[in-house]
């Protein structure tokens, strides 16, 4: 049995208390999806601008999920076992990003042939118009058996345009 839960987001740019005067026009709409087995134990959540199909799908969301938003993107983020996963939706733009298909694609140009082993998400916050990801792991080498190799970074977002992913060896 699957319990099914819709929500609708809207973006005015600054957060409203309760109480609080109406958005100012013009407003983005989002619905967000969720579908949960009746026991809780995994989801799946899709979102989406209102009225269009949905720009994200995660699903086997098995360990807890949440969203956080700066400016005008939306962060839905899956808490993981061996890695977490985590995609943004830029809601002026109608575009998404998948956050660790950026962090593979950084270290494939950082450190050719290798890809990450885990993933580990963190201290979001809001910055410069836009959010920054903090992030730790390890890499190792495709199709090779090899020792993993500690990374961190940060992926600082502004637009789908406008997105930058830092890494460094972590010691």
């Amino acid at each position: 049995m699957i319990v099914l839960l819709s929500l609708l987001l809207a973006y005015s740019g600054a957060a409203k208390a309760p109480g609080s005067e109406p958005l100012e026009a013009p407003v983005v709409s989002a619905t967000l999806g969720l579908r949960q087995e009746a026991n809780g134990q995994c989801s799946e959540v899709a979102v989406g601008l209102k009225g269009q199909p949905p720009l994200i799908q995660m699903r086997d969301i098995c360990h807890g999920w949440s969203t956080q938003s700066c400016a005008t993107i939306l962060l839905i983020k899956a808490q993981g076992v061996m890695e977490d996963a985590a995609q943004v939706l830029f809601l002026r733009d109608n575009r998404s990003a998948d956050l660790v298909t950026l962090v593979d694609a950084e270290i494939g140009r950082v450190w050719p042939g290798n890809e990450h082993l885990h993933l580990s998400l963190n201290g979001i916050r809001c910055e410069g118009g836009g959010m920054a990801i903090d992030f730790v792991g390890s890499r190792v080498p495709k199709a090779v058996s090899a020792s993993a190799h500690g990374i961190a970074g940060t992926v600082t977002l502004t637009s789908p345009d406008q997105i930058a992913v830092r890494i460094s060896p972590k010691r």
